[in-house]
């Protein structure tokens, strides 16, 4: 295995100034001795809280990646997230343990601005992919393979992905640090129309909330009740549709969030999710928070978005504006209403 950094092959027992390749150093110095590894939670729904991962089962996860993208010793895999959480700490085990090379490029909202030689394997979020589309398309050429995770991919960059006429292969992951990263996936050609299928021997199920159950062998306890919604296709494959703790309950009407996003993402090219507030007569009114100002949004096109592609019950009854949303250390969009002030809400409704 080689380490790559800014262009230079770079010795795993050097220190390091930079504390962010300096961790990934010391997780490749540390490696042949370790056991268990205790790895942070994102906190993109809760507290953030630590889980214990044995080093065997994290093998175990890597090698079904290694044997899914068709992964060979040498390979350069990409390494742009910060290996203190589970995406960037996988990525260096994958590396270890298919003989792969790493080439490091700093966390950062866009990596792939300093990207100058070709590689096999990356792991992005949507936010990294799309910045990239926009600042430095053809640096999404030198990738052969992109997987991305940590949030759901927008209309937005989906159409980037539709237009794009290189040979970058792209996938959407299904995981979490309790799943040991993804244990699905979908790719996203062709409109990204297609379900997760199962990575290796994993397969699902749900439960009477349609909460989907993970089933694996490297998993902590060999299955997963999780607090995604899911419509099951088969064993092997499903479409998400939503958190389960994000279900709004309003006039006795149960609304995704989620799918209400999805249904609205062409419509507002700022970011902006779908929460609720308390009301008197339906329990939970659906209100819209969107990242800007309200001078920089198209209200217009907004108006007719939800007018033509939400259902009555879907349409939010109020609209705020925040200058900036907060986010985990993994750049999920922290969605707690209490965390943001909301002021002067927008009504739209004709």
């Amino acid at each position: 295995m080689k380490v790559y950094l800014n262009g230079q092959d770079i010795n795993i027992n050097w220190q390091h100034d930079a504390p962010w390749v300096e961790e990934v150093l010391q997780l490749l110095r540390d490696w042949d001795n370790a056991t268990t590894y205790h790895i942070k939670t994102s906190g993109s729904t809760g507290t953030p809280k630590v889980i214990s991962l044995s080093k065997n089962r994290m093998i175990a996860s890597a090698e079904r990646t290694i044997e899914y993208f068709n992964l060979d010793k040498e390979d350069r895999a990409l390494l742009c997230l910060p290996v203190k959480y589970i995406a960037g700490k996988m990525m260096v085990v994958r590396a270890i343990i298919g003989q792969m090379d790493i080439v490091l490029i700093e966390p950062q909202s866009n990596p792939l601005v300093q990207l100058e030689t070709a590689v096999d394997f990356v792991a992005m979020t949507p936010m990294q992919l799309l910045l990239a589309f926009r600042d430095c398309p053809q640096q999404i050429g030198l990738c052969r393979q992109i997987i991305l995770g940590g949030g759901p991919v927008s209309a937005e960059l989906q159409a980037e992905i539709d237009g794009y006429s290189g040979d970058t292969r792209f996938y959407h992951t299904y995981g979490m640090t309790e799943t040991i990263t993804h244990v699905a996936v979908r790719p996203l050609s062709d409109g990204g129309l297609a379900p997760f299928e199962a990575v290796g021997g994993v397969s699902f199920e749900v439960d009477g909330e349609s909460r989907l159950i993970i089933t694996a062998p490297h998993l902590l306890d060999d299955s997963l009740l999780t607090n995604d919604i899911v419509d099951l296709v088969d064993e092997h494959s499903f479409r998400w549709r939503g958190r389960y703790d994000h279900v709004i309950n309003s006039g006795g009407v149960k609304i995704h969030p989620e799918e209400v996003e999805r249904n609205l993402s062409s419509s507002i090219t700022h970011r902006f999710f779908i929460a609720s507030v308390a009301d008197p007569l339906l329990g939970e009114k659906l209100i819209m928070i969107i990242e800007g100002n309200k001078d920089s949004t198209d209200l217009n096109k907004l108006r007719n978005g939800i007018r033509i592609r939400l259902t009555k019950y879907e349409r939010p009854k109020l609209i705020y504006f925040v200058a900036k949303f907060e986010e985990t250390p993994t750049g999920k969009v922290i969605r707690q209403v209490e965390r943001y002030a909301l002021a002067d809400g927008l009504n739209l409704s004709d």
